[in-house]
């Protein structure tokens, strides 16, 4: 594996104590390192931030696997649950349902390895999905899924293209579901945690899946301006996110003040109209999401302005989502 500018970006491939390879990125000069484990879905399983006066700081709330929470999962083909004829877990194709899994199947499969370096600008993995006999039988569709996890400038990149080489219209969802630990601080009180959402509405959900309709959200329920996370315990699809007039990206973001740490998550609305925040008593972590769809949106039979995206034969789908740390007051 190598290294670039002068050791700033360093790429190395190393064996965890399971025996899974798995792939290390690092940015000295902003003090951030990545692992990605392929075997796991592809799964970024840790990261962290270094500064002098505090060593390094685990960003992730861990798990061995995703049932578990934890890590930053990959969610494809779906977002969320898929509802068909009342039955959660399944979704109308031509006729025929289907079963799938909560979140999709891509967390859940191993990824393979297309390229992992590093260069003057940037330390990277490039991990690959791709239909095979696992996905065919659920998901009847040629596809192939390419997730770039980058260091580069202080941030991390997860850059994402989504090809069908198939003869079909190919219908999917995307999504990533980062356990940011929250307090960072060992000793912090996520009560003190701060959180900001630009949206004032959220989705109404039945049976855990959208009906289309847009909720206003009652006066002091709402994360713009931030607002202290508190004792709440959310599952919560927003609507309506609003860009910052400068960049045209939305801008979320959690902060610990004891770790003087926040994590921000920035992508463009556009290619992710749907963000989802979620809290749990099991863990001390906050998931900041980006989604490209709402959940229960994959079927033929969805409700009209909540289906799936839809890539041509031969054609497209890229996305790229930030995630910035900093830290100090």
């Amino acid at each position: 594996m190598a290294q670039g500018e002068s050791c700033r970006y360093r790429c190395r491939e190393m064996r965890l104590p399971t025996g899974e390879v798995a792939l290390s990125l690092e940015d000295a000069r902003a003090g951030l390192d990545a692992l990605v484990v392929p075997a796991r879905g592809a799964v970024l399983e840790s990261f962290g931030v270094r500064d002098g006066a505090h060593g390094r700081r685990e960003l992730l709330f861990p798990a061995e696997h995703f049932e578990q929470g934890g890590g930053a999962p990959v969610l494809f083909p779906v977002t969320g649950r898929s509802l068909c004829d009342g039955e959660l877990g399944s979704y109308r194709h031509r006729g025929t349902v289907r079963p799938m899994p909560l979140h999709g199947f891509a967390h859940s499969l191993p990824w393979e390895v297309v390229a992992a370096d590093a260069d003057s600008r940037s330390a990277f993995v490039t991990c690959a999905l791709a239909a095979s006999e696992a996905t065919w039988a659920i998901y009847p569709y040629a596809f192939r899924l390419a997730l770039t996890y980058r260091l580069r400038d202080g941030l991390l990149l997860l850059e994402a293209v989504v090809e069908n080489p198939g003869p079909d219209p190919l219908p999917f969802h995307l999504g990533y579901h980062p356990y940011f630990r929250m307090p960072v601080h060992p000793e912090g009180d996520r009560r003190r945690c701060r959180m900001r959402v630009p949206s004032a509405a959220t989705w109404e959900l039945a049976n855990l899946c959208a009906t289309g309709r847009r909720l206003p959200m009652a006066p002091g329920t709402a994360y713009d301006p931030e607002r202290a996370l508190g004792e709440e315990t959310m599952d919560r699809v927003f609507a309506d996110l609003r860009p910052e007039p400068d960049t045209g990206r939305v801008v979320c973001w959690a902060r610990d003040p004891d770790a003087e740490i926040t994590v921000a998550v920035e992508y463009d609305p556009e290619t992710f109209p749907v963000f989802v925040v979620y809290t749990s008593p099991a863990g001390p972590y906050v998931c900041l999401e980006p989604w490209t769809g709402l959940p229960g949106g994959l079927g033929d039979d969805t409700p009209a302005g909540q289906g799936a995206r839809r890539v041509p034969p031969g054609g497209r789908f890229t996305s790229e989502v930030a995630v910035r740390v900093t830290a100090g007051r």
